[in-house]
Parts: C-alpha cells; sequence; structure tokens
C-alpha cells in the first residue's frame, strides 16, 4: 500500500507524512511549504517559527512537491482579504492536487477538509481510497456555536464539506467529542475513526524548577476569538476571588477589546507570539484554561501537558479525552 498526502499546511500534516514515509509507506507529500532543513538564520523570527514547524530531516525532497506560491497567496488572503478569498485558495490547491493524481501511483489519498473535494472526486474516478481528516467537530455544530457572520459563505463552505464527507471512505477525527458530532449528524460509524494529536516533546518539556514569578498566572493560546470562548474567560476572571491573579492572552483574532477598566492591571493580550517561544510561556504560568465552545482537539493543551503546567477546558475541547 502506498499514500499521498495532501495538505495546503498544519504541522501535525508533516509529521504524518514523517510517520508513513518511516514506515515505508508515503508516496508523496503535496503541501504549500515544507523544508528538508531549518529555516535560513537570516529570516525574520516571525517568518523562522512558521517555517520551523514546516521543517523535517526525515522527508527528502523526491518525497516533496511544493507551492509556496499558494503558501503566499493563502497568507495574504487570510490577513487581507478575508475568509471567501482564502478559501478560494484552497480550492485552487485542490485542483492542483487533483490535476497531479494521473502521474501519481498512491492507492490512497489523505486530505483536509475543504481543500479535498476535486482531489476525491478523481481518486473515485481511478478507484483509491479517499481518507478525509476532519480537523473540527461536524459543520452544523460550528454553526450553531459560532453563528453566521457571513451565511452565503457558511453555506458555499457547508456545501463543500458535506461532500468530501461523503467521497471519504474514512473521515478521521481528532476526538472523542468530534467523532460523535459527526456521528450525530448522520455520518455511518463505520466511517468514523479517532486518532489524537500528539506533541514535540523535545521542544515542549518540563524543567527542573519552574521559572518563579510572583503572581498567580492563568494562561490562554490560541485565537482570540468566541469559538474559543475568550469571552467566557474574561466573565469567569472576573468573578475569581484569588488575590494577586493575572491572566495572559497570548494569540490574535476577532476578540482584541481591552479589559474592563476594574481588569486592566490583571489581564494582558500580548498578541502573536511565534511557536518556538510557547514554551516559555507555559513554563512561566501557573495553568491553561481553553473553555472553546468547539474545538476539534486543542494541541496548546498536550504541549502545556508536556512542560508539565496543569490544564483545565470545558467539555467541548476535543483535548478532554
Amino acid at each position: 500500500m502506498s499514500v499521498l498526502v495532501a495538505h495546503p499546511g498544519g504541522q501535525h500534516w508533516l509529521r504524518l507524512a514523517e510517520s508513513l514515509a518511516s514506515a515505508g509507506l508515503l508516496s508523496r507529500f503535496i503541501t504549500t511549504i515544507a523544508l528538508t532543513t531549518d529555516p535560513p538564520a537570516w529570516l525574520p523570527e516571525r517568518i523562522r517559527s512558521p517555517l520551523r514547524t514546516r521543517s523535517s530531516r526525515f522527508l527528502s525532497r523526491e518525497q516533496l512537491l511544493l507551492s509556496p506560491r499558494l503558501a503566499l497567496e493563502y497568507f495574504i488572503a487570510r490577513r487581507t482579504l478575508g475568509e471567501g478569498w482564502a478559501l478560494t485558495v484552497l480550492e485552487r490547491f485542490d485542483k492542483w492536487v487533483a490535476l497531479r493524481l494521473p502521474s501519481e501511483t498512491a492507492r490512497v489519498i489523505v486530505a483536509a477538509e475543504n481543500s479535498s473535494l476535486e482531489t476525491f472526486r478523481e481518486a473515485k474516478r481511478r478507484g483509491l481510497r479517499c481518507v478525509l481528516e476532519a480537523a473540527s467537530v461536524h459543520y452544523s455544530l460550528q454553526r450553531q456555536s459560532a453563528g453566521l457572520s457571513q451565511p452565503a459563505l457558511s453555506r458555499r463552505i457547508e456545501k463543500r464539506k458535506q461532500e468530501e464527507i461523503e467521497l471519504a471512505d474514512i473521515v478521521i477525527t481528532l476526538s472523542s467529542s468530534a467523532r460523535a458530532s459527526y456521528a450525530d449528524a448522520g455520518v455511518p460509524d463505520s466511517k468514523l475513526r479517532v486518532l489524537h494529536l500528539g506533541v514535540d516533546i523535545d521542544r515542549f518539556k518540563p524543567i527542573d524548577q519552574r521559572l518563579s514569578h510572583r503572581r498567580f498566572t492563568y494562561l490562554f493560546v490560541g485565537v482570540v476569538s468566541r469559538a474559543k470562548g475568550v469571552d467566557l474567560l474574561l466573565d469567569a476572571f472576573k468573578v475569581l476571588n484569588i488575590p494577586g491573579k493575572i491572566l495572559r492572552i497570548v494569540g490574535s483574532g476577532p476578540v482584541q477589546d481591552q479589559p474592563p477598566i476594574s481588569l486592566r492591571n490583571q489581564v494582558q493580550f500580548e498578541g502573536f507570539v511565534p511557536h518556538s517561544k510557547l514554551s516559555q510561556e507555559y513554563l512561566t504560568s501557573d495553568v491553561l484554561v481553553l473553555p472553546s465552545r468547539f474545538d476539534g482537539f486543542g494541541m496548546v493543551v498536550t504541549e502545556a501537558m508536556a512542560c508539565g503546567l496543569p490544564v483545565i477546558v470545558s467539555s467541548a475541547v476535543g483535548a478532554a479525552d
């Protein structure tokens, strides 16, 4: 059996490709950016940090098929043009992979939601097996939890996701709660699998003595959004009766309001922190809190735990497993 992995980005996909390669099963990893060495030292840290998560010394150049141009287009679309344009870039990636299939030897295709529809259609015509990785909960639950800010775009995304689910032979979810959301939506149980995400224990690890600080520190890491429950976190922190408490919110996103005046000295919005620096955040905090309204897994949970940091999560966080 040979496996082709196609994904426009994401560090855990590179680890999947590495694992398949080590087992002699990987025929090709198609993505936007991946490196076979560490990123150049002359690059700014803000660029080096995400590139470092996409570097591998276990994959050969022959196993990689890359499109840095699509990576740049997706980056620009997400930050300046909006989700609609970002989805268009994912659709272009999908079509690019589909056009490659006739020249590939793989018997199994593993691809991601929002970027696998045309790939799966072509794979089915060729009698190949299709595996869909669903990064979050079923779209119907996302809709209930997050609301519809752009109904037309949401309908376009949901239609695409539904067709991808129907074409897939196997749907990989990242937690038992994510699997349940797909089963509740009518996806056959025989089609569903749970595959938890791991953590890089060379990068995230405890130290002999935690770095000292004077104030009890709560930490949030992730997209600063309603879906991640940042508003719930602020409400809970406000009524928490702990002297000297402090809340550090690490990440960027739509919820960037200043905290209430009463919390100005207790809540710190830190903004973006490079992934290479996150272990320092875990090692200088007392507890990580992730109160998401829905979350397929939550890699920050395993990263924090690997550093020896206690974690509090909502029941909607997949990493509660």
